[in-house]
């Protein structure tokens, strides 16, 4: 067995909970690497149940699979919640997105804000595709580009514009402002963290 950190261990459990995979649904892994997450995910498993245990990956796959087996429940939900409002959207992981696949099917109302440019948080599971999946699991969808900055200089815009355009996944938008060109952008290339840290300070 090899010698990981707490934290890749962390990031392999909660990587499967949140695709809604339980270790009794895995198949045994080829290499014994993996063999070995899979018993430490399913050993971790059955102490949290034994103690009454929950982590914030476990939260979110109780609460799919308690609407994915409880048809009552569900629509109980649907009933309460006819329209859903998610906001942040290019934040959402695979299971928020099946949690809201469940609540809104077939009848209700969605509305979605987000940005795909402003997806920052795949490494903990965040899926800016679900921006994508929107328009193709609820025909019909209309989306309505607010492409007007109020905050950011004109400079700003254009530079940040550029350099996002190198994205070709990213879905098309044109930012613009009416606050001014702004001041000039200074580029600081920092040796590293407290380099950057110092340099903004004096700033």
């Amino acid at each position: 067995m090899g010698h990981w950190q707490p934290r890749q261990i962390q990031w392999f459990i909660n990587s499967h909970k949140e695709e809604g995979r339980r270790p009794a649904s895995l198949e045994s892994a080829a290499d014994q690497q993996q063999q070995a997450l899979l018993r430490v995910y399913a050993h971790y498993e059955s102490i949290c149940q034994r103690l009454g245990l929950v982590d914030f990956a476990e939260l979110l796959l109780r609460t799919l699979e308690l609407l994915q087996n409880n048809e009552a429940l569900c629509e109980t939900y649907r009933e309460r919640f006819q329209h859903v409002l998610v906001d942040e959207f290019q934040d959402t992981n695979a299971i928020q997105y099946r949690w809201l696949k469940l609540l809104a099917a077939p009848r209700n109302q969605i509305t979605a804000v987000g940005d795909d440019d402003q997806s920052i948080y795949g490494w903990r599971g965040a899926r800016v595709e679900n921006m994508g999946l929107l328009q193709q699991d609820f025909p019909g969808t209309r989306i309505v580009r607010l492409e007007q900055n109020y905050r950011s200089t004109k400079r700003i815009l254009e530079t940040a514009s550029c350099v996002i355009s190198a994205n070709l996944q990213r879905k098309p938008k044109e930012l613009w402002t009416d606050t001014g060109p702004g001041e000039s952008i200074v580029a600081y290339r920092a040796g590293d963290e407290e380099d950057e840290a110092r340099w903004v300070v004096e700033r």
